[in-house]
């Protein structure tokens, strides 16, 4: 993900960036979002060619910019959103895709019940299409950072974890770490042993919650047995 700076010169003259500026209409902040995400060589600052930006980068910047920008443009993300749902707009994955990045990017909790819902209603874990899958697991992934801490949830991730493919592994993992720092440590052994793509990610994660720190090197800082695998600093 890559970070601008809105407030620079060359970025605030962009004929869509004064839009998003002048507007706070969110129906006219939706169609500006989502046409920045579908066509992102003709809308808003210029991406640059062999880069790891994102089209939603520059919307995810503006969110975090200040609480103002905050409020005037989630309820524009959760419109798109819902519209894709109710079968209002067709439910593009580039665009699906672009929200649940911006969502997870901001962690916008406002978005919640939304997020959970399309996760409900568009089960796709047991699909074969690979465009679904994709944006079914970006939205775990988006779920993830948003979600509330229960026991059902806790049950949700931990079963996606145990029983489905190896390509839901990463998301179900970082659910299950953000969910209950402790029941990931007990599931340490099986991430290591299934080593998959993102097995050194998920770990240095554990270590940059506070809370996964206090499970993993205890009270006074020694180290401790998880699940057989010997954890220490």
């Amino acid at each position: 993900m890559i970070s601008y700076n809105i407030h620079e010169k060359h970025i605030k003259r962009d004929s869509w960036v004064k839009e998003i500026n002048k507007t706070y209409n969110p129906e006219i902040l939706a169609d500006l979002i989502k046409k920045r995400i579908e066509y992102p060589s003709s809308t808003g600052p210029f991406i640059r060619y062999n880069s790891d930006e994102l089209p939603s980068d520059i919307i995810v910047s503006f969110i975090s910019d200040s609480e103002e920008s905050r409020k005037k443009l989630v309820p524009a993300i959760g419109l798109l959103l819902y519209r894709m749902m109710h079968g209002k707009m067709p439910g593009h994955h580039d665009v699906l895709r672009g929200l649940f990045s911006v969502i997870r990017g901001n962690k916008l909790t406002e978005c919640r019940t939304l997020v959970a819902n399309w996760l409900h209603n568009k089960y796709a874990q047991g699909s074969s299409d690979g465009q679904w899958k994709q944006t079914y697991r970006d939205a775990m992934m988006a779920y993830a950072q948003i979600q509330d801490k229960n026991t059902a949830t806790e049950e949700w991730w931990y079963n996606i974890w145990k029983e489905c493919g190896s390509w839901w592994w990463p998301a179900a993992f970082l659910g299950l770490r953000i969910q209950n720092p402790t029941a990931a440590c007990n599931e340490l052994q099986l991430l290591i042993s299934r080593n998959i793509d993102k097995t050194g990610y998920l770990l240095v994660g554990m270590w940059k919650i506070m809370l996964s720190l206090k499970v993993l090197i205890g009270k006074e800082g020694k180290s401790i047995q998880v699940s057989k695998l010997e954890c220490s600093v």
